[in-house]
């Protein structure tokens, strides 16, 4: 999905952002590259390899990508951005499942304490 934001830029990320946010990423190098893409949007900059890479190194996480050939790897990755609706359901399905399961664990836990 992040791939296929970086393909379409900020249309697709006006999208995204009203279905997603940074903490529904289960990675952390995801989270932590799409609060950056949030950032540069909410600057008005363009949301594309190379400023999001330039976002990265600002906020210190330049080893997230290894510079902006590896961003556009996962822009490769994407395959198409076409897919791009099907990526932010699946990602918002994931997101539903993990705090489910983090609400269900931490109810089990309240009840044998």
């Amino acid at each position: 999905m992040l791939g296929a934001v970086l393909l379409e830029g900020r249309t697709a990320l006006a999208r995204v952002v009203q279905v997603l946010e940074a903490a529904d990423f289960y990675p952390e190098a995801h989270r932590l590259i799409y609060a950056a893409m949030l950032a540069l949007e909410a600057e008005h900059r363009p949301v594309d390899l190379i400023t999001l890479h330039e976002e990265l190194r600002r906020r210190a996480h330049p080893a997230l990508g290894a510079g902006p050939s590896a961003l556009a790897r996962r822009a490769e990755d994407a395959a198409s951005a076409a897919h791009r609706e099907s990526y932010v359901t699946s990602a918002r399905d994931m997101a539903d499942r993990r705090h489910l399961i983090q609400a269900s664990t931490w109810a089990i836990g309240e009840a044998f304490a």
